[in-house]
């Protein structure tokens, strides 16, 4: 019977040394190839395109209910949406971008009548939520059946502690306590690696941080005086492998629970490793801004901060130290849309501006008209002259001056570094150029030769950067660092025997920055969601929501990683992660058209 051993001079730090180290460069990250998390996690998201709105569902409701689980219409306590989101986000960080895309679908949903009458009431005139008597019964009784089972392991341990222990009853609860804080402590450190030894049968060895994790919980555990603490820490061995390798049912169950929750969250990103692999990664990327992201995020400039989606995506894009920038070619066009539009709305606007309703505004081709009007409505503009004086100064619109002074403007406001065409001229083959710009005008895809040149001296300027930098060459697990950050389509029709010829795409979707890095929850936030999970009834209820079928494939690609070498794990991290990043079909939860919807049904 294998046996867990306590090696006291190893410490827990070189475990969680990676955590320290979010946001910096690493030439290789073997931290990525030795742990299976993010091997696992890249598959899972490239394979998994349309998302679990199912499961996503599932998981917002289960939140709004916890929120809500004190409530109760008798003693008049209730919750409006804001403190329900508010209480949520408190305990749980990593829920947020569930909440922002689902929580007002899903409170309707909730109070909506069904065949299990209503799970929540409404109270439209104070805006407030509670639960009825029938849902908290529910509640209830579930939490009741999940309480039991944690006291039936924890008892099972404590009668086995009195075995092996000599002591007293208090001490034995409390090194039932340690063992199952111990269980937690490693979901926190391995928890992949956890979950699959739990689950499969031919898997015989628990993961090698269950001697650190005794050792840890053991010194940080005020109860322990330090004269028992070997013999505490000898126990807790003991116990965690009849835990592991001869226990109960019920034991099994629990841990079975435990493993479903754990797999819950990291499909979910909210797992450490992942979240450091991805800030490192993004604080090595050259991102070039496209002229749509650059658009919307001047429509944003008066909209409500939690709904400036392409705003806050190019400002935490720089705050988590990527190199944003803007090149020439890209200048132009917004200069020259925000030319279009001024003449747009000198010509067919502005002579019949006070006549305009919801419907007609709505319809406009312009997303910087909308925008206006959608600002003068709020009451944040007064004109035309004053909404545009925002970018750039209303007499110079059309001039070369202007061009410059919004040069000045986007490059201060979010922070870019500025590429002349000739810079990139220097790295490409112009032949292709010429002959890619061709392709683009006459296809209809731009409107004169200058602009598809630009988009044509762009896309190969991205493959120059990438050749000159070496960045295939450098043995690293995070894929590529240039690329176009954009959701062009057009040009891309026109691109794939490029594409194909340097094995790699360059434009990446501006989805994956926002919603792996940019709106990401920090490492210390994960690992306090774990603490508030594991230990209550709510993480098993959580796992409970997760579909056996996910859960299976998630643990499947744990052995698959098992079989490779750290080369070809380190490979093919890179290729996945270049393929996750230049998806144009994935579907996320939070995106930058949303922003664009909002503006189109202003209310």
């Amino acid at each position: 019977m294998p046996i867990i051993i306590i090696y006291l001079d190893i410490q827990i730090s070189r475990y969680t040394e990676f955590l320290s180290k979010v946001g910096k460069s690493t030439s290789i990250g073997t931290q990525y190839v030795d742990d299976p998390s993010v091997y696992v996690f890249l598959q899972h998201e490239v394979s998994n395109r349309l998302g679990n709105r199912k499961l996503v569902h599932s998981i917002t409701d289960t939140l709004i209910l916890w929120a809500l689980r004190d409530t109760d219409p008798d003693t008049n306590v209730f919750m409006t949406k804001e403190k329900i989101y508010e209480l949520i986000l408190g305990r749980f960080p990593w829920a947020k971008v569930l909440l922002n895309a689902h929580i007002d679908e899903r409170l309707d949903k909730l109070k909506a009548k069904d065949s299990l009458g209503r799970q929540l009431r409404w109270y439209k005139k104070d805006k407030k939520y509670c639960l009825p008597y029938e849902t908290r019964k529910i509640i209830k009784d579930e939490n009741v059946s999940d309480e039991a089972l944690k006291i039936q392991c924890n008892e099972e341990l404590r009668t086995r502690a009195s075995e092996l222990y000599d002591g007293d009853d208090g001490e034995y609860e409390l090194l039932a306590d340690l063992t199952l804080e111990t269980v937690e402590e490693i979901f926190k450190k391995q928890g992949l690696l956890l979950s699959h030894f739990i689950s499969d049968d031919n898997v015989d060895e628990a993961p090698c941080v269950a001697s650190d994790c005794i050792s840890h919980v053991v010194d940080c555990s005020v109860e322990v005086a330090p004269e028992k603490s070997l013999d505490y820490k000898q126990t807790i061995s003991q116990l965690l492998n009849t835990l592991f390798y001869n226990s109960s049912p019920k034991q099994r169950k629990y841990l079975h629970f435990l493993s479903r929750t754990y797999v819950l969250l990291f499909t979910l990103r909210a797992e450490p490793r992942i979240i450091e692999y991805f800030s490192t990664m993004g604080s090595n990327f050259r991102l070039f801004v496209g002229t749509d992201i650059l658009v919307k995020a001047l429509s944003e400039r008066y909209v409500k901060q939690e709904d400036q989606r392409c705003r806050s995506l190019l400002k935490a894009s720089a705050d988590a130290g990527m190199k944003l920038c803007l090149s020439s070619s890209v200048l132009d066009e917004v200069h020259a849309h925000i030319k279009a539009t001024y003449w747009e709305f000198h010509n067919h606007i502005s002579p019949i501006e006070n006549y305009l309703n919801r419907d007609l505004i709505r319809n406009c081709g312009k997303i910087l008209i909308r925008a206006y009007f959608y600002a003068k409505e709020g009451g944040s503009v007064k004109d035309w002259m004053t909404f545009i004086d925002q970018f750039v100064s209303y007499g110079n619109v059309t001039s070369s001056k202007g061009r410059d002074e919004l040069k000045k403007y986007l490059i201060a406001e979010y922070r870019l570094t500025f590429y002349e065409n000739e810079e990139l001229e220097a790295l490409v083959d112009e032949v292709k150029v010429s002959s890619l710009a061709q392709t683009l005008l006459d296809e209809g895809e731009k409107e004169n030769m200058a602009l598809a040149h630009n988009s044509a001296l762009l896309v190969h300027g991205i493959y120059g950067l990438r050749s000159r930098d070496k960045e295939s060459n450098n043995g690293s697990p995070f894929g590529f660092n240039t690329w176009w950050l954009t959701n062009q389509k057009k040009v891309t029709k026109h691109t794939n025997d490029l594409v194909e010829s340097n094995f790699a795409a360059y434009i990446m979707r501006p989805e994956f920055v926002l919603n792996f890095i940019a709106i990401a929850p920090s490492c210390e936030q994960v690992r306090e969601t774990y603490a508030n999970v594991f230990p209550s009834t709510l993480g098993i209820e959580l796992g409970r929501r997760l579909n056996d079928d996910v859960f299976q494939k998630v643990l499947k690609r744990v052995s698959e990683w098992k079989d490779k070498e750290p080369g070809r794990v380190n490979a093919r991290v890179s290729e996945l992660s270049d393929k996750l990043k230049s998806d144009q079909f994935k579907s996320y939860e939070e995106t930058v058209e949303t922003m664009e919807e909002k503006l189109q049904m202003i209310q």
